[in-house]
C-alpha cells in the first residue's frame, strides 16, 4: 500500500449543529450533527442544561445503524451561569471522555470524524425535568 502524500484537510468552512432538548422528548435520541458528502471532523460538543439535577446523554454514531458510542453525565446547570445555583459550572465539552472513537491530537485536544452522511445522534437517558433543557452545540467540519 503506497503512502498517502496528498494530506486530506477540511474544504469548506465549518458548519455546526444544534439541538435542545426538553421533557416532552423524553429519551428519544436526536440528529446533534449530519456529516457532509465528504465526511466530517468534530473538534468539540458542548453541553448545557438549566436542570437542577444531571442529566445524562447518550452519544451515538449512525452509519444506517446506531453504534452508541458513549454516555456522559451533564453535571447540574452546566453552561447556566446567570442561574445564581451555587454549583453552575461552564458548559462542558462531551469529548472530554476517553473513549475509542475519539482521535487524540495532543494531550488535550480530542477529534471526533464521522464518515460520508453519517450522523451524531444523542439522547437523554432519562426525560428532562418539566420547564428545563438541555442543549448541544457540535462544532464541526465537513471535508
Amino acid at each position: 500500500m503506497t503512502a498517502n502524500t496528498s494530506p486530506n484537510f477540511t474544504t469548506v468552512p465549518p458548519h455546526n449543529g444544534y439541538q435542545t432538548f426538553v421533557n416532552g422528548d423524553s429519551t428519544t435520541a436526536k440528529n446533534l450533527f449530519v456529516a457532509g458528502a465528504n465526511g466530517s471532523q468534530i473538534h468539540a460538543i458542548n453541553a448545557t442544561t438549566s436542570d437542577t439535577v444531571a442529566d445524562t446523554i447518550q452519544l451515538f454514531q449512525n452509519n444506517g445503524t446506531s453504534y452508541l458510542i458513549d454516555t456522559v453525565q451533564i453535571p447540574a446547570s452546566s453552561g447556566n451561569l446567570a442561574a445564581a445555583h451555587p454549583s453552575a459550572t461552564p458548559p462542558i465539552n462531551l469529548l472530554s471522555a476517553d473513549i475509542a472513537s475519539y482521535k487524540i491530537l495532543n494531550s488535550t485536544q480530542r477529534i471526533m470524524q464521522l464518515g460520508a452522511n453519517e450522523t451524531l445522534q444523542g439522547g437523554m437517558t432519562t426525560a428532562v425535568a418539566s420547564g428545563k433543557t438541555a442543549t448541544i452545540v457540535v462544532y464541526g467540519e465537513d471535508f
